[in-house]
């Protein structure tokens, strides 16, 4: 289905289980996800938050057998549903060992469950050589605070990924992906990635994967352990908890524009600008809430460089926090959680 051919009364659904691969999904979801009929799985699996670490060394931060429990729940579902599974920045970082990684766990659940199944492994890293080429020629700009990139920072680089957009998902689901593992990809590109690929409206789907990128987060769960459905449609999108005891609401949904990202209105991605400007948000039912109004400019092509170094350092940050109700209520009858003035705070 394309734009040209799409029906009117179209409808796809995204199930998006968690904000990260190895978190820990609730068996339970699985069950009302798949009752509400999805077409895909999608998910992200990385994030730079915990540092540069996991792209120079090519490992993950979430515990193998973490990512391998979840996966064995997920790709049970694809089994019984028949529906591709979408992993974005495989292996937290999106390196090729990061890649490589989550295959080898797929492939290994796959022998041990009797699967068949056909695996697209979409790479993102960049030469040094390419990444100079591209500088020199004047391809490359900085991010603000960054200076200009030099030939020499390239050189320190241990591992040098692009941010991916859709379009390699695109290409393993014409080839008929059961499970599509992908590098370093942005977070709401990994999600929107089906339904773009369906022919759905651009500003749509962009503006579902951005608000589903954490998963349940975006809900009165508040947390990336929990899931969310998407189904995008000619009206707009709808967004709901897959867990009946949480809800989607208003202010949850409106407000995810303005997690990590700098402008609460306009989100860039590789292609285009997502301008939320003249969106609507409805709630639907006590759980449900309906976005209409998303809008997608394109724009030249760009994808983010991230790059790590093998000077590898930890930053450890000492915080402590003065309570001035503790000190004037130490005393009182029943207080007794809090520590004198002179106490050292806590190092966890």
């Amino acid at each position: 289905m394309n734009a040209s051919t799409r029906p009117e009364n179209f409808s796809i659904r995204v199930y998006v289980p968690e904000g990260s691969l190895g978190v820990g999904i609730p068996s339970e979801e699985i069950g009302y996800a798949l009752a509400r009929r999805p077409h895909a799985i999608s998910l992200d699996a990385g994030s730079t938050d915990s540092g540069a670490a996991y792209l120079a060394q090519g490992m993950s931060k979430n515990d193998r057998g973490s990512v391998k429990k979840d996966l064995e729940l997920l790709m049970a579902a694809q089994q019984e549903a028949h529906i591709p599974i979408l992993i974005g920045t495989a292996g937290q970082a999106g390196g090729d060992k990061n890649v490589d990684w989550t295959r080898d766990i797929v492939l290994e659940i796959a022998e041990e469950k009797g699967y068949l199944l056909k695996v697209a492994l979409l790479y993102s890293e960049q030469s040094p050589a390419l990444v100079k080429q591209k500088l020199s020629a004047g391809r490359i700009s900085n991010l603000p605070p960054l200076g200009d990139l030099t030939d020499a920072q390239i050189d320190s680089c241990l591992h040098i990924v692009a941010l991916m957009g859709p379009e390699p998902y695109f290409a393993a689901l014409d080839a008929g992906a059961d499970v599509i593992i992908g590098g370093r990809t942005s977070d709401p590109a990994v999600i929107a990635a089906f339904p773009l690929w369906k022919g759905a409206p651009p500003g749509l789907c962009w503006h579902a994967g951005k608000v589903a990128e954490c998963g349940g987060q975006c809900t009165t769960a508040n947390t990336g352990q929990r899931g969310v459905l998407l189904e995008i449609h000619a009206e707009g999108f709808d967004v709901e908890p897959v867990d009946p005891s949480f809800q989607a609401t208003v202010n949850s949904i409106s407000g995810h524009l303005l997690y990590e990202n700098k402008n609460p209105w306009i989100l860039t991605e590789p292609g285009g600008e997502l301008d939320v400007r003249g969106c609507e948000y409805v709630q639907l039912t006590d759980s449900k809430v309906r976005v209409t109004g998303s809008r997608w400019n394109p724009k030249p092509y760009t994808m983010k460089l991230e790059g790590a170094s093998g000077n590898l350092f930890q930053t450890i940050m000492l915080v402590g926090i003065a309570d001035p109700d503790c000190q004037q209520s130490r005393n009182s009858p029943g207080m007794r959680g809090c520590p004198s003035r002179n106490s050292s705070p806590a190092v966890t």
